[in-house]
């Protein structure tokens, strides 16, 4: 068993080692507006806490959406990524590294500390535990016919005396 062990790591490793040759030979510096150039399909381009990454085969595959990505393509993702997905989810990331942002619209930010990381699996585990999906407010859609039938009763009240 514990061969078995020391063999995952030594891939592991290895896969890592393999990854971080990747990204030093294959990297290079792109400048805010270059970046801000690349926000098509066939070359989607984003970045991440000041790291840009080629997402251009992935944009057909994204979980959440052809649109979501492409509105994240060309620009500075981070606060979008880490509000959507889960905590470590960004090393998925990896594989697409390009290279680095020598300049940036937004100041990046460093890594989210344990306190951000505690409160984050604390809500999501609220979620859970509730059964409710963070990012659909049934409440939301019944006040939003309310609202419309409100206006359309209104301005055909307000035709019928003109």
């Amino acid at each position: 068993a514990s061969n078995v062990k020391e063999e995952k790591e030594k891939n592991a490793c290895r896969w890592k080692n393999c990854i971080l040759k990747k990204m030093s030979v294959n990297s290079r510096v792109f400048t805010w507006r270059e970046l801000s150039q690349l926000n098509r399909p066939h070359n989607a381009h984003v970045a991440y806490r000041g790291k840009v990454y080629d997402v251009s085969s992935f944009v057909s595959r994204h979980p959440g959406g052809f649109d979501q990505i492409m509105l994240g393509a060309g620009r500075d993702i981070t606060l979008i990524f880490d509000s959507n997905h889960p905590i470590g989810n960004h090393k998925v990331l990896d594989k697409y590294y390009v290279g680095e942002l020598a300049d940036n619209e937004h100041p990046v930010f460093p890594e989210m500390g344990e306190f951000y990381k505690t409160v984050r699996k604390r809500v999501d585990n609220f979620f859970k535990e509730q059964n409710l999906d963070p990012k659909m407010d049934y409440w939301m859609i019944v006040r939003y016919v309310i609202v419309t039938f409100l206006y359309f009763s209104l301005k055909l009240y307000a035709i019928g005396y003109q």
